[in-house]
């Protein structure tokens, strides 16, 4: 466990020195929002060492389950709108759109409860979090869809929001039941159990530095010119 930990950790930080790096090749709209939800990540972690290991009686308090809870508003919104902005269906952008105010209002009034408790319940509320994974692999596999749909010269591997795109499905489809029994497990349970959510942790940080290393495809160049070709056709003959 304690392996698994320290890897999870290092592969969040690998896409960013990754981004980094090919800072010209990453400075667009898309690749931004993934480094600022992963700088997000890392620092959610950090204040939930913090208040673990720094601050007294943090047991009886709601302040870590207070942390998910706004995390997984902020995580949703953040790859929602990945998602959205790589999607060219509009029917398809307005459904997320509609989901995703339905899934802010649960939200909230899960985080309303949170705080109007004021006592340590569940760290994990599993309503919210299963919402959030459910919406996010629906609109995952309507944007692979899309790319299987449309007809392209490059393979779609060589996008690099194919890999973002399959990093989101692995990690919310490899802990969706995880999460979604996630308060009636034990808390021993709940630790050996761990392991399945930092393993996807693991691979969806591998998949996003993968796409860190590709150039974002110019959509119009790698769309198949269909006129084109007739054209190209009719001079050959």
């Amino acid at each position: 466990m304690v392996f698994l930990k320290t890897l999870a950790y290092i592969t969040l930080v690998l896409p960013l020195v990754v981004y980094l790096i090919l800072n010209k090749r990453n400075n667009n709209k898309p690749s931004r929002v993934i480094f600022y939800y992963l700088v997000y990540s890392i620092v959610h972690e950090i204040l939930v060492y913090y208040l673990t290991n720094f601050t007294d009686n943090i047991s009886d308090s709601n302040a870590i389950p207070l942390l998910y809870a706004i995390f997984t508003i902020i995580e949703f919104f953040f790859l929602g709108y990945y998602i959205y902005d790589s999607l060219k269906n509009k029917l398809f952008k307005k459904v997320l759109l509609l989901c995703s105010i339905i899934f802010l209002i649960t939200a909230l009034i899960n985080l309303f409860f949170i705080i109007s408790s004021g006592v340590n319940n569940q760290l994990i509320d599993t309503i919210p979090v299963s919402t959030s994974a459910i919406l996010l692999i629906i609109f995952s596999i309507l944007y692979l869809f899309e790319e299987i749909q449309a007809p392209k010269i490059g393979f779609i591997y060589s996008n690099p929001k194919f890999w973002i795109i399959v990093g989101i499905m692995i990690y919310f489809t490899g802990t969706f039941f995880f999460f979604l029994l996630f308060s009636d497990l034990s808390g021993k349970d709940q630790y050996n159990y761990w392991i399945i959510n930092l393993i996807c942790i693991i691979l969806k940080n591998i998949f996003f530095t993968i796409s860190f290393f590709l150039p974002l495809e110019n959509e119009n160049s790698n769309e198949f010119d269909s006129s084109f070709g007739i054209n190209h056709y009719n001079t050959i003959k």
